[in-house]
């Protein structure tokens, strides 16, 4: 206790010291002091007031050691982390000197740890990322921001900024490090850290012997005064220490030029979000065909099912997302069995007449890949000709402005499976499900032509059913 007093005794005397030489000894006496019995919330509230304006005797050298010796001697309270952040950065009331706000920053590095909570913190995000500005200032801020960052603070404003930071600063570090860390909340971040010369060591706690004198502090307390309130238990100390930031394989997100797939060749990964397999990207969807796993479709078809229940309120995103699947499909020659799902399960039977799916040639193309699984005519009628004629028979009566569209996308849907089933008879030889589906299926194709006879399509497809009627004949 007594030690207590004397290091607020003076810590008191620096903020009105106009003597170099004063100042020297009340130092010097605190770093015998400080290392043993730590610095209260209090005095560290004083030292911030000194550094924000420092006395005449207090100078650069000295405002450096005061710094260095503020061993916490409880947890870091809300006030002291607003007051510190308040006075950095530049204008009135800030510290003049940026070594000494780098100083200052550095400090909190070392004891996030020992913050009475991280939420404070958060609260405080968006001004401590206007503070990756200054240059001084960035190593450490990009640090904090490393341990805060959460999904909610990945903006596209924000990752435009770190953007524009690493490239006019490509030596920078933290801000390629941060950017990595946004990557894994928005996969399709595209990070260029080639220059940067990033290393496992990055965000690496800088001082852990400074919380070995905190940690032993701590104990003093607790034995002194039996005080449950100790900050860092001894046997806890190691679990406090800031974790290694760990940089994953190449992304094909990450290749910028031919030179960096060559350099990464043997180290590409898959993005960590699978969803963009569903964007324009062939390299990704070639090495999703050539190196996928269970555990990889197991996490793409999780990623599908929730987005297609998703998109489907909002038609443009719907209609976006059936375009891309359709590419995929088409593509790796394989349905998705949350598609499969979905299309067969939810929307084919519950298919609104007036909604826009049936409009959308994407959507008949994909069904088309999900009638190629289909064995039996009974399972086919079931699932696909009786749900979409019930919607043709509704657009017939009412003849709706999308009525023509709609028969158009039905009726070379129809024809698409016909002749893959005639070419799979005359290829392979007449199989009796092949021919039963020709047999079922033309009738009702024939019908929906004569039908649809005013309309402008049925010219051209008479021509074919023509053809077809030729074709029946050799399997009957």
């Amino acid at each position: 206790m007594e030690e207590s007093i004397r290091i607020t005794r003076s810590i008191n005397r620096l903020t009105s010291s106009t003597s170099k030489s004063y100042s020297e000894d009340q130092l010097s006496l605190l770093s015998i002091l400080t290392p043993r019995s730590g610095v209260s919330s209090t005095d560290r509230l004083t030292v911030f007031s000194i550094l924000q304006k420092p006395p005449s005797g207090c100078t650069y050298s000295h405002q450096q050691r005061l710094v260095r010796l503020l061993y916490p001697r409880d947890k870091i309270q809300h006030e002291e982390l607003v007051y510190l952040v308040g006075i950095l950065g530049s204008g009135k009331g800030k510290i003049h000197d940026f070594r000494v706000q780098a100083s200052l920053l550095r400090w909190l590095v070392v004891v996030y740890p020992l913050l009475e909570s991280r939420s404070h913190v958060v609260e405080l995000y968006g001004v401590l990322f206007f503070l990756l500005g200054y240059e001084s200032l960035r190593p450490w801020i990009s640090h904090i921001l490393f341990q805060t960052t959460e999904k909610k603070h990945v903006k596209p404003w924000r990752i435009q900024y770190l953007t524009k930071l690493q490239r006019n600063e490509k030596a920078s570090q933290g801000i390629t490090g941060l950017l990595l860390l946004f990557k894994e909340y928005h996969p399709d971040l595209v990070v260029d850290y080639y220059y940067a010369g990033i290393s496992a060591s990055l965000f690496r706690h800088p001082d852990p012997e400074f919380l070995d004198v905190v940690a032993n502090i701590s104990t003093q307390q607790y034995l002194a005064t039996r005080s449950p309130d100790s900050i860092i238990p001894s046997k806890r100390r190691k679990s406090n220490r800031f974790p290694e930031i760990r940089f994953r394989d190449h992304s094909t997100h990450d290749l910028a030029d031919l030179s960096n797939l060559v350099a990464s060749i043997s180290r590409i990964a898959l993005p960590a979000q699978l969803g963009c397999l569903f964007r324009d990207e062939t390299l990704t969807k070639r090495l999703f065909v050539l190196r996928n796993t269970p555990q990889d479709w197991s996490r793409l078809n999780t990623w599908l099912s929730y987005t297609l229940i998703e998109t489907l309120p909002d038609a443009d995103l719907f209609l976006q997302l059936l375009n891309s699947v359709r590419d995929f499909v088409r593509y790796t020659r394989t349905v998705p069995i949350a598609l499969e799902e979905f299309l067969v399960d939810r929307l084919i039977p519950e298919l609104d007449p007036m909604s826009f799916i049936p409009l959308s040639e994407a959507f008949f193309d994909v069904i088309l890949f999900l009638t190629s699984k289909i064995d039996t005519w009974t399972e086919f009628e079931t699932q696909f000709v009786r749900p979409l004629t019930r919607v043709f028979e509704y657009m017939y009566k009412f003849q709706p402005p999308n009525y023509a569209l709609f028969v158009s996308q039905f009726l070379r849907f129809l024809l698409l499976v016909l002749a893959r089933t005639i070419d799979d008879i005359q290829s392979s030889g007449q199989s009796s499900k092949s021919v039963l589906m020709v047999n079922r299926l033309l009738p009702r194709y024939i019908s929906l032509i004569a039908k649809t006879q005013k309309i402008d399509e049925p010219s051209a497809l008479l021509v074919q059913l023509q053809l077809f009627t030729k074709l029946k004949g050799t399997v009957n």
